[in-house]
């Protein structure tokens, strides 16, 4: 009997060996810890321009490339690498999952650094800060300061810092935050739906530039540094992604790039 014991627990001690290897996450490069081999899947959330947003043909037909600074980024990081790039669409507010799920191996959507997000920072590839956003006082904006935000509705993108900004703002000026979409959230603050909205300080300035005399930029953050993420435990692959920021921040069309698309 006391045999048969020990030959059980043995066969047990072994079983638990292999599953504990079938579940470890060491890897010998940095191509190991890429969820597919010689393609790099990156989330991107294409509803914030000028960072991601989907492509418009010369008829003005929303097609399915995705374009912007970030979509930028993440296919100088696969030509680096020599590797082949797919932007994976997808909320904002998921993509941190997905990147801990292994769905993707990076994501490229305008992180900045927050400790509760649980994932893998790289070095910064662009400064930005938080604005509050409102209609043209001049016009038919009743919102000129902070201040004024007391008993009023604000908008933010659910799970961004600048819903983190904007909970701030509402609990020290006595307002109400709600989560949205960018262009959505736009169209509310023109239609007067709502009293101002938190976004990227350059997101907000694609949108004045587009439509002179309506919005207004009243407060700014902060600054945030920009970043791409990936999963805990795979320093290798981001041992690489920060040799490619690197050399995307020093290379000749860096600055084009940035006048390009934020001016």
């Amino acid at each position: 009997m006391k045999k048969k014991l020990i030959a059980v627990l043995c066969a047990a001690t072994m079983l638990l060996s292999l599953l504990a290897g079938c579940g470890s996450s060491s890897a010998d490069s940095w191509e190991d810890q890429l969820g597919s081999k010689d393609l790099i899947r990156v989330g991107i959330s294409p509803d914030y321009p000028p960072f991601e947003s989907y492509a418009t043909d010369a008829s003005g037909n929303v097609t399915t490339e995705i374009v912007g600074f970030d979509a930028e980024m993440a296919n100088f990081i696969g030509e680096y690498l020599n590797m082949k790039v797919e932007l994976v669409p997808m909320a904002f507010e998921t993509i941190i999952s997905a990147v801990n799920a292994g769905t993707v191996d990076l994501g490229v959507s305008c992180f900045s650094y927050r400790e509760d997000r649980d994932v893998l920072f790289s070095d910064t590839y662009y400064t930005s800060c938080q604005a509050v956003v409102a209609v043209v006082a001049a016009t038919a904006g009743r919102i000129k300061t902070l201040d004024d935000l007391a008993g009023q509705v604000i908008l933010a993108g659910d799970a961004t810092t600048g819903m983190y900004y904007a909970e701030e703002l509402c609990e020290e000026y006595g307002c109400e935050v709600r989560s949205g979409d960018i262009q959505p959230m736009m169209e509310n603050l023109k239609a007067l739906a709502c009293a101002a909205i938190v976004t990227e300080e350059c997101v907000a300035q694609s949108y004045i530039n587009a439509n002179p005399g309506v919005y207004e930029i009243i407060n700014q953050g902060a600054s945030e540094e920009i970043k791409v993420i990936a999963k805990n435990g795979n320093d290798l692959l981001m041992e690489k992604v920060n040799e490619a920021v690197k050399a995307f921040v020093e290379s000749d069309n860096y600055d084009a790039l940035v006048e390009d698309y934020f001016g």
